[in-house]
């Protein structure tokens, strides 16, 4: 088995031929079911992964786009306009039309719900 090349990146930064993922997984919840967090919980490991400078950032739920016509969850989207970076953001959970959407910020985010990325590095 060839688990090395696998990572659960959850509140973790992941730095791989030089690019630095970072990760934070599950969804904005009741902690009463599996993988949901706290928004307080939520937002301290957004903060310290974001306060690290990641090239790149995944979140499993992502930010509502486009005047709220892009579904997601609204805390996610208040969240991430607290942060005056640009690092573009993957996230899926809510399906989009159409998978790329920025934020008023500038922020870029790809939603990848029902859909299959493949990003290469050269």
């Amino acid at each position: 088995r060839k688990t090395e090349k696998l990572h659960i990146l959850h509140g973790d930064i992941l730095n791989t031929d030089g690019l630095r993922i970072a990760g934070l997984g599950g969804v904005i919840g009741t902690n009463q079911k599996p993988w949901r967090t706290a928004l307080d919980g939520f937002l301290i490991g957004l903060k310290s992964l974001l306060d690290q400078s990641p090239d790149l950032l995944v979140l499993h739920e992502g930010p509502s786009a486009n005047d709220g016509h892009l579904r997601g969850n609204p805390d996610v989207h208040a969240a991430l306009k607290q942060f005056d970076d640009q690092t573009p953001v993957i996230c899926g959970h809510a399906h989009w039309p159409r998978p790329l959407a920025r934020l008023a910020t500038g922020r870029p985010i790809l939603n990848v719900d029902e859909r299959c990325v493949v990003v290469l590095l050269e």
